[in-house]
């Protein structure tokens, strides 16, 4: 992770430095081009603001130059920092303009790569469900046009979406797809994302074993070719497969080594994840221990994950996680006589934090290792809610 970020900071010099020479030979073409490179390199540094003002200055040349191939590519980009930086707004629109002017100019590959950040905006916001129809389309768009990479990528992403959704037959069936044409292309890394997505969805319809079967697989494979990332993810669900069937000590160690691996890259998405699954385990953990100093030690244990996952993910602003942190720690606190209102505080937030992000309650608890399989239904979390404050 550390040599990537050393190469951004190397390519943001260069390209500055080329900036700099176009702009003193006055060569506008050129102009349109660089500060749109100066500003990936920042987007890749998490520099958003430069990345920014860069992609809008290629995009203002771009605009002067009629070069609309470049306006739609900039204007994608702008799309990206502002989902990275959680304005979804802004984000939408942008990649709406990107659709309208790839559309324009026939540009189908493109028209694709814009429906599916429309699609994966909608992922964010807590409702996949609107993003489906429009990844349906760039999945055919990826037939159209003989794309198999993507085509295994996209049948894989409608898998994740579908279980989102609860359609775990769907969910199985697409990322069954994805499964057999990465074997057909030999790409090791979308084998791992498909057998993670079958994982997840077995998990969900209560069948341990394909879902252990697949964790499994998934480890293995990334292992050997040196997917972390992939790895990590299937090390997670095996962890929430030993969670779920109240093996807590089992679950320990490879929710500790996903957590790991999300901290040594930055990615606080996953790591408050599994911060608040370590933060379970040893909750339920202590529950089954009832009394003694190693249920005590649990207890304190789980606190102290949960307080970090709450408080990470808030500054995330994340809502739907933080709902779920928010409900473990009301679990938490309704095993202690003298913490019940607190318990009850937590539960209304919950709910409150669901409300926010929408009004249904198909909350998409199970990203980033939240594997809840709907079992506390927003019913369900009212009746904790009001018992809690009734004790």
């Amino acid at each position: 992770m550390a040599d990537r970020r050393d190469d951004y900071v190397r390519a943001t010099r260069y390209y500055r430095r080329a900036l700099a020479i176009v702009q003193e030979m006055n060569d506008r073409q050129l102009e349109g081009v660089l500060p749109g490179d100066v500003g990936n390199a920042y987007y890749g540094l998490d520099v958003y603001d430069k990345a920014i003002r860069y992609y809008r200055l290629a995009l203002n040349v771009a605009r002067e130059l009629s070069d609309r191939h470049n306006e739609a590519n900039w204007i994608g980009n702008l799309g990206m920092v502002y989902r990275a930086t959680g304005q979804y707004r802004r984000a939408k629109k942008c990649y709406r303009q990107a659709l309208a002017l790839a559309r324009q100019l026939q540009q189908r590959s493109a028209e694709g790569l814009h429906l599916a950040n429309l699609a994966q905006i909608w992922r964010d916001l807590g409702q996949p469900g609107r993003g489906l129809p429009m990844l349906q389309q760039v999945l055919g768009i990826a037939r159209e046009l003989g794309e198999r990479q993507r085509e295994s990528a996209r049948l894989n992403v409608l898998g994740q979406m579908y279980v989102e959704v609860g359609d775990y037959a769907a969910a199985i069936e697409h990322a069954d797809q994805a499964l057999d044409l990465s074997l057909t292309l030999r790409t090791p890394h979308m084998q791992v994302s498909a057998l993670t997505t079958l994982g997840s969805a077995y998990f969900l319809v209560n069948d341990f074993k394909s879902a252990h079967d697949a964790y499994t697989e998934g480890a293995a494979i990334a292992a050997t070719s040196g997917d972390k990332h992939g790895e990590s993810l299937c090390l997670g669900g095996l962890g929430n497969l030993a969670l779920y069937t109240d093996r807590f000590e089992e679950a320990l160690r490879p929710f500790a080594r996903a957590l790991a691996y999300a901290e040594s890259v930055g990615d606080e998405r996953n790591a408050v994840g599994w911060l608040n699954n370590l933060g379970r385990t040893y909750a339920d953990w202590a529950a089954q221990l009832k009394q003694g100093n190693q249920a005590d030690q649990a207890w304190h244990t789980a606190q102290r994950y949960l307080r970090q996952a709450l408080l990470r993910a808030r500054q995330l602003a994340a809502p739907a996680i933080e709902s779920d942190v928010l409900l473990n720690l009301g679990r938490l606190y309704q095993t202690r006589p003298k913490r019940v209102k607190r318990a009850g505080q937590c539960f209304a937030g919950a709910i409150q934090k669901l409300e926010a992000v929408r009004q249904t309650l198909n909350e998409d608890l199970h990203r980033a290792g939240l594997m809840h399989r709907g079992e506390y239904p927003y019913v369900a979390l009212t009746k904790l809610c009001d018992r809690a404050i009734v004790k």
